[in-house]
């Protein structure tokens, strides 16, 4: 079988990721490819991932080679290539579901040198927009070129694409090898030398950006290696622009992009004064600039045309002068007005001519749509605002729209419905703070003068000059003399902005965006138009009619197509018409309903016609019976394209209103004759995440229009305190749905998808909410603390921070104590100790803890304050104790009589603070030892952290030599009984041995088993059991569910002090764990199967890991397996070693750390 697409993987120390990346290859829909593994000489265990799949998929071919660097790897993999087509996948990235497919199928119609796809970064966090790829996606194209597309300068990453393989070898590409961005050199050119590319919006590439502690090299931009591949890649770039008689357009282009984004990731490293860096920087930008053209300077904003200027001044004193104003936001300030040109009184600003000085050019429009709606059947209503940045808005400030075609260029004016509005809210938000005002509600810009309302009416011109292609709205905004003219963009999220189409006749008219988010008004003509379904003896029957008369076709016009987008494993199937009508203008197509598939909770079926057909928009939110618990409809996806969804029946919120202490919530539901709605049946059921039930009855219910209606009353709060959790609920409405009255369905409610997307209030500190999920139309219900009024939102909350809590320190101190963890992420570690004793203790003290969340519930007599409300600052200004495990804020002023202890979260492993180059930036190591300054206490396990201390935190006052409050637990608990009891509690065998495994995070997000358990369990699991414990940063990557007799997950189901009381034996790496545990006098196994890979971070350690940590290290899974069956000998090989670890590092943890702390601090 021929090839059509090879898929390239190099691979190197990815073993966290791997396996993503590779499954993510089967998911694309398609049978005929291949994947080439490159592996490039892992250290750790990728190659042997690698050989796994080789063996399981016929289609997946692995190699290893000696390392050799990124573009070799490709390379290898390009000439080993043997598809039609090609394509690059770096192994810790992921291809989204179907992408190739639709590449290939985009590609194979138009014939193009290659296809480019989207691009989406996403780390352990979530998904963000790509700062590179967001310059190129608008729309998509077919058979263009970067001649005509000049933002496919931006588009220089090599595994986006698929290339036709006969247009790289005829080219001869290959990677430069042994250098980064070794991407650039190869994507430009290709670019160039292509007849006509293809563009595709839809994201076809996950690009992962690495979490803080494992960035990828190209990540690391500070380093001397990462700048010079950098400015090697452009001057390749360059070189063969000049050897190829590139069009000076684009070259201007390209210096353009390097002035504006290229260089800029570097320049404010200079500040550093690395000599060896700032050289090379220096010396190649002052040769870059001298061939810059003088048009492609005043493309720059006034302050990149200055940066540039000091280099080539080579005044890099002062350059760095203005990047720390910068930095500290001195240079916000507003333009001036000198004649007819804008100006800014910038510093060193006399180095530029008189024509760069002037500002101009520069100024650019932001925009915001609030809410599109149908305001008449045909007339589409735009609200929002915008406004020229940087520039005051007023009375006199005046706004022009205009409708235009992007194909043919045809443009009309729409002046007849525009509306100004003011809006003060706008100048409030944007408006910028004025720096060193006492007034922290005073802002620098005015966009007072920024609201409008548009209508569009295509009566009142030609619409039918509207009627091919996107027809976009351009505002011009004309300001003190200047004029500036932008498309409409940036819609706010949800339905507000997205209603559905409404049909004329034949005549389909939409609102839609680009990738851009910009604004798009659609005037289609539509060849069908379906106006029924419904089901006739077992029948699916849809009928509509044709946009005049139709020839009778024998072959088939439309058809039904499975869509599994959620599981692409599955292979789309044609359901076929067992009848079709075509009788003049109208339609009949009769599908047979068991055909259709109806197992699970939705299906999805795609209608595809010959010509183009849409549902009458009259009829959008019209449901059918399918069967005593489907509905069936015709709704389309945010492409436009039709589906035919057989769901669940759904309850419609028809509104919600608030009422004192009462939500008023009415319900409706089809009316169908098949169900029995017998109100005296009906509840609404609410569901946390946990699947706790709260039930209520309706308080009344109607019939109308064939809707059966309910309005339910929910109790909310009883005096201040909510009745219901704090929590997040689904929704369901319960309704009999056959003749027997116990056959109980629970109908998801959901919204209507027009122009809602929540309804809220807000009441004594409590937020409730009924809103949809993220696109879906799911509707849930949450309650949660929010802010008063006068904490609501970051101004106000500066306005408490800058005067509320300066006059709250004028008060007398109040016996209260302040507790904070990990700036307010969790209850946890060493504060949660003292915490606890101290209430026990002393009834005097009133406790407090600062949190985040909202949800979060905190055992005992202590209140929960959220960060930044006005409690928080209230209790800052006044509380006599506080205690932390990181630090304060850096607005935070001690007050002299207060007690303010650093309680540590654990014992430093690697190089922290001031002893870790580049961790405390430059600028602001000043401030970082100040905060530091304002501890009286710090609490240490041993005198060798308290040395570690004075340097890293340039700490000079008094050491607690307590050991950790937070170990208390270990010594108080381990005792036989408590031991049984949590054995009990975690379900583990008495009979066998307890090992704990508890590796440290090495990247956050998903992490992969780097143990063989099937050998473990056959090996060991008469003796042992093991639990898995991951860093709260990483999530399972494995499945443990075939070993459950042998090993157990419980990451997320346990306090890891538990874990360390019933296990004999920890296995770790290179955590902090170790240090904990060694209080057990356990045996500890160091599990370092990356050691290559990280021997060189560990020479950032504290102490020489390989020969003071307190037992054997074993590297391979066999390694394990040798030391577990062999216990009793290693544990006393590793005795002397053990015994002078405690020594050293846990000096003063005896089990009564929080007693020693309170009687020093407080008693």
């Amino acid at each position: 079988m021929s090839i059509k697409l090879s898929i390239i993987v190099p691979v190197y120390n990815v073993s966290n990721y791997l396996e993503e990346c590779l499954d993510s290859l089967l998911k694309q829909n398609i049978t005929d490819y291949e994947v080439i593994m490159v592996d490039d000489g892992s250290t750790d265990n990728s190659y042997e991932i690698v050989q796994e799949y080789e063996e399981k998929y016929d289609h997946f071919v692995g190699m290893t080679k000696v390392n050799q660097g990124l573009g070799h790897s490709r390379n290898v993999g390009a000439a080993m290539a043997k598809g039609e087509y090609i394509t690059f996948v770096d192994s810790d990235d992921i291809i989204p579901n179907n992408s190739y497919k639709e590449m290939l199928e985009t590609i194979e119609r138009t014939g193009s040198d290659f296809i480019i796809g989207d691009v989406i970064r996403f780390n352990s966090n979530g998904q963000f927009e790509s700062t590179l790829h967001n310059h190129v996606f608008r729309e998509n194209y077919e058979k263009i070129s970067i001649k005509t597309h000049k933002e496919l300068l931006y588009d220089t990453t090599a595994w986006n694409k698929v290339y036709r393989s006969s247009f790289w070898k005829e080219h001869n590409f290959m990677f430069p090898e042994g250098m980064l961005y070794e991407d650039i050199p190869v994507t430009i050119p290709s670019h160039l030398l292509a007849k006509s590319v293809d563009v595709l919006t839809k994201t076809t590439y996950l690009w992962r950006a690495r979490d803080e502690g494992d960035q990828s090299i190209t990540q690391q931009r500070s380093s001397i290696n990462n700048l010079s591949d950098r400015l090697k890649a452009i001057q390749m770039v360059w070189d063969f622009m000049e050897e190829n008689q590139t069009s000076k357009e684009i070259k201007d282009a390209f210096d353009f992009k390097n002035l504006n984004m290229d260089f800029q990731i570097y320049l404010n490293y200079l500040k550093e004064k690395n000599p060896e860096f700032n050289e090379l920087l220096i010396e190649y930008l002052k040769k870059y600039l001298s061939h810059v053209s003088e048009t492609t300077i005043l493309e720059l904003d006034v302050i990149k045309r200055l940066k540039y200027q000091l280099i080539k001044d080579e005044r890099i004193d002062d350059f760095i002068s203005l990047i720390d104003l910068e930095t500290q936001h001195d240079l916000d300030k507003k333009p001036y007005k000198k004649g007819d040109s804008f100006y800014y009184n910038y510093p060193y600003i006399d180095c530029l001519t008189p024509e760069q000085q002037v500002a101009n050019g520069t100024f650019d429009i932001r925009t915001r749509i609030e809410k599109v709606q149908w305001s008449t059947p045909t007339n589409l209503k735009i609200e929002g605002f915008a406004y020229i940045y940087h520039l005051d808005t007023s009375k006199d400030t005046s706004f022009s729209f205009y409708l235009t075609n992007e194909k043919t260029g045809y443009c009309c004016e729409l002046t007849t419905h525009y509306k100004p509005h003011k809006r003060q809210d706008v100048k409030t938000m944007f408006g910028g703070k004025v720096k060193n005002s006492r007034n922290p509600l005073k802002r620098l810009y005015d966009y007072s003068y920024s609201g409008f309302s548009i209508e569009i009416d295509p009566t009142e011109f030609d619409y039918k000059q509207f009627m091919n292609g996107a027809n976009y709205i351009s505002i011009a905004i004309y300001n003190q003399g200047l004029s500036v003219t932008k498309n409409l963009r940036s819609p706010i999220a949800g339905f507000a902005t997205r209603p559905k189409y409404r049909l004329k006749e034949f005549i389909k008219l939409s609102a839609e965006y680009n990738s851009f988010w910009e604004f798009k008004y659609k005037l289609e003509e539509v060849d069908n138009v379906i106006r029924k379904v419904k089901l006739e003896n077992e029948q699916l029957v849809i009928t509509g009619e044709h946009n005049g008369q139709v020839v009778e076709d024998n072959s088939t016009r439309f058809y039904l197509e499975t869509s599994f987008y959620d599981n692409p494993y599955l292979t789309n199937q044609t359901i076929l018409p067992i009848e079709t009508q075509i009788n003049d203008n109208q339609f009949t197509y009769i599908f047979n309903k068991n055909d259709l598939d109806y197992t699970s909770q939705s299906e999805n079926y795609d209608l595809i016609g010959k010509k183009n057909y849409v549902v009458d928009s009259n009829y959008l939110d019209e449901v059918y019976r399918f069967d005593d618990q489907k509905q069936i409809k015709i709704d389309y996806y945010l492409n436009s394209e039709l589906k035919l969804s057989i769901t669940d029946y759904q309850a419609v919120i028809e509104s919600v209103n608030f009422e004192q202490k009462q939500m008023k919530l009415t319900l409706s539901i089809k009316q169908l004759d098949v169900m029995k709605l017998d109100s005296l049946k009906m509840e609404l059921k609410l569901y946390d995440l946990e699947n706790s039930e709260y039930t209520f009855k309706p308080h009344s219910s109607w019939t109308s229009n064939s809707k059966m209606f309910y309005e339910f009353r929910i109790d909310l709060m009883d005096k201040k305190k909510p009745i219901l959790k704090e929590k997040t609920y689904r929704l369901f409405l319960a309704i009999s749905c056959s003749e027997q009255l116990d056959n109980i369905y629970e109908a998801p409610v959901v919204f209507s998808n027009e122009g809602i997307d929540r309804y809220r209030n807000e009441l004594h500190g409590y937020r409730f909410e009924i809103r949809h999920l993220r696109g879906s139309n799911i509707a849930i219900f949450s309650q949660m603390k929010h802010w008063k009024s006068i904490e609501n939102g970051p101004r106000r909350q500066a306005l408490l921070r800058d005067i509320f809590y300066p006059l709250m320190r004028k008060l007398p101190l109040k016996n209260v104590a302040v507790y904070e963890s990990f700036w307010g992420k969790e209850y946890s570690c060493n504060p949660q100790a003292l915490c606890e004793y101290i209430q026990q203790n002393d009834t005097s003290i009133k406790n407090v803890v600062f949190l985040k969340d909202g949800f979060h519930e905190v055992d005992g007599n202590v209140e929960t304050v959220k960060i930044n409300s006005l409690k928080y600052y209230y209790y800052l200004a006044r509380a006599k104790y506080l205690f932390n495990n990181v630090n304060f804020p850096d607005f935070y002023n001690k007050r002299v009589d207060a007690i303010e202890v650093q309680t540590m979260h654990g014992t430093p492993l690697k190089k922290l603070g001031l002893d870790s180059p580049n961790e405390i930036k430059p600028h602001y190591v000043e401030t970082y030892i100040q905060k530091n300054d304002r501890w009286d206490y710090l609490l240490i396990p041993s005198d060798y952290v308290g040395e570690i201390s004075k340097t890293a935190f340039k700490f000079k006052k008094e050491f607690i030599k307590s050991g950790y409050p937070r170990n208390d637990k270990l010594f108080a608990d381990n005792n036989v009984e408590n031991i049984e009891r949590l054995k009990e509690k975690y379900n583990v065998p008495k009979d066998k041995k307890i090992v704990l495994y508890a590796p440290t995070w090495r990247t956050k997000g998903n992490f992969t088993l780097a143990m063989d358990i099937e050998k473990m369990s056959k090996e060991l699991g008469e003796d042992y059991f093991i639990l898995v414990k991951l860093h709260h940063f990483s999530k399972a990557n494995f499945d443990l569910s075939d070993y459950a007799d042998f090993c157990r997950d419980v990451s997320l189901e346990s306090d890891i002090r538990e874990l360390y009381l019933i296990s004999d034996i920890l296995i770790t790496d290179y955590s902090s764990v170790m240090f904990d545990f060694a209080l057990l006098e356990k045996p500890m196994i160091f599990y370092v199967y990356d050691y290559e890979k990280y021997k060189d971070e560990l020479r950032g350690f504290y102490f020489d890991f390989e020969k003071e940590a307190p037992g054997e290290l074993a590297y391979t899974t066999n390694d394990l397996v040798k030391i577990l069956k062999n216990m009793d000998k290693y544990t006393n090989l590793n005795k002397d070693r053990y015994q002078a670890f405690s020594n050293k590092f846990n000096q003063y943890d005896k089990g009564n750390a929080s007693e020693i702390v309170y009687k020093k601090i407080i008693n």
